[in-house]
């Protein structure tokens, strides 16, 4: 049981890591365009490829 509880940590320590830093790198890339468009048309284009890879997590989470 704690190996599994090891592992958990290990991957939620891991998200923690990695998840501010794509938004750290995206905040860079899109932030430096001072063009209000292009933002909002980066930022539909991520909420559209993220959407369906969220909702799967989701389900799979709901389903256990």
């Amino acid at each position: 049981m704690k190996n599994q509880e090891e592992k958990m940590a290990t991957t939620a320590r891991t998200y923690m890591t990695i998840g501010p830093l794509v938004v750290l790198v995206l905040w860079i890339v899109v932030g430096a365009s001072q063009n209000a468009s292009t933002r909002g048309l980066t930022g539909d284009f991520l909420g559209g490829v993220a959407s369906p890879f969220i909702g799967l997590v989701s389900a799979i989470l709901v389903s256990l």
